[in-house]
């Protein structure tokens, strides 16, 4: 009997944290049946026993190279069994049954799409996953203000982000892949019937929830009920990683927008990042970055 859940997690070089993902979920999970599939992705740490070894209920597939965060977890999507795939990062531990509060949920509204649950620092702050899709009117908003006219639940909810408190349910337009459920069956409608897997690394969960929004006319579901810790990779600024998250921004904004829209939207992101950099001197490049790609159009530079 195959399981109601296909639990993906991909390991490159983190061994430790993947033992302590797999060993969250077998801890926490009751209410639902699940398999846990387990891609390596050309990791070259020495470790001191397989993760056959360790869980030998596990599904193990072995790639020679790193595909990616997408082609890894396509790797494993094609080896799985289970009507529901749930993407799980490997540096998470879920703190409840995570996965069936999830499951449940989106089994009981047949226009989900996807679902994502409550992310969490190990010192119990919550990491604000919850975006709109970028448009020329709310950064208008955003720019001159107005949300400062609204009450503080109104503002969370109409831009999101920052902004919003995360405590409460939402659907909205992307959610990370940190923990990213959705029906298998789904995939049935994608381009060659795999997730989206032109990205390397950075923007692939903002590509795939657009599409499953705007193109499956599907919503997305911040779901806080289901809580997941995340170490994640910190926030450091770090240049290289924010001119690739920033490329594909605009690549993904481009299958939706034509170039005259993206370069007034570029404009207006260049100049709230310009304000935001006078009180953040830090952090001086992002407006520099946003009007090469966005205003003068140089995508992969």
């Amino acid at each position: 009997m195959n399981p109601d859940v296909s639990v993906i997690i991909i390991n490159y070089n983190t061994y430790e944290l993947t033992c302590k993902c797999i060993v969250s979920v077998i801890e926490k999970t009751h209410d639902v049946s699940y398999e846990i599939i387990v891609v390596d992705n050309g990791s070259t740490e020495k470790i001191s026993k397989t993760f056959e070894e360790l869980f030998p209920d596990i599904i193990f597939i072995k790639s020679d190279t790193n595909l990616g965060f997408a082609g890894g977890n396509n790797l494993g999507i094609q080896k799985a069994t289970g009507n529901t795939i749930l993407l799980l990062n490997s540096d998470t531990e879920l703190i409840n049954d995570a996965i069936s509060i999830a499951y449940k949920k989106l089994k009981s509204e047949p226009d989900l799409g996807i679902i994502s649950g409550q992310l969490l620092n190990y010192d119990g702050t919550v990491q604000k996953q919850c975006n709109r899709k970028e448009s020329i009117c709310l950064t208008l908003v955003e720019l001159l203000r107005l949300h400062k006219l609204m009450s503080k639940e109104k503002r969370g909810r109409l831009l999101q982000g920052t902004y919003f408190d995360h405590e409460n349910s939402l659907y909205t337009d992307k959610v990370w892949g940190t923990f990213f459920m959705f029906e298998k069956s789904l995939l049935k409608q994608f381009p060659q019937q795999k997730l989206h897997d032109a990205y390397f690394m950075y923007g692939e969960d903002v590509q795939w929830c657009y599409y499953v929004r705007y193109n499956l006319n599907k919503r997305v579901l911040y779901y806080p009920k289901a809580k997941i810790y995340h170490m994640g990779g910190g926030s450091e600024f770090n240049k290289d990683k924010t001119v690739i998250q920033i490329q594909h921004r605009y690549k993904t904004l481009r299958i939706h927008h034509n170039r005259f829209y993206l370069i007034i939207l570029g404009l207006l992101k260049w100049l709230l990042a310009s304000i935001e950099e006078i009180k953040n001197p830090r952090k001086n490049i992002t407006s520099k970055i946003i009007w090469v790609i966005f205003v003068v159009g140089k995508e992969n530079e």
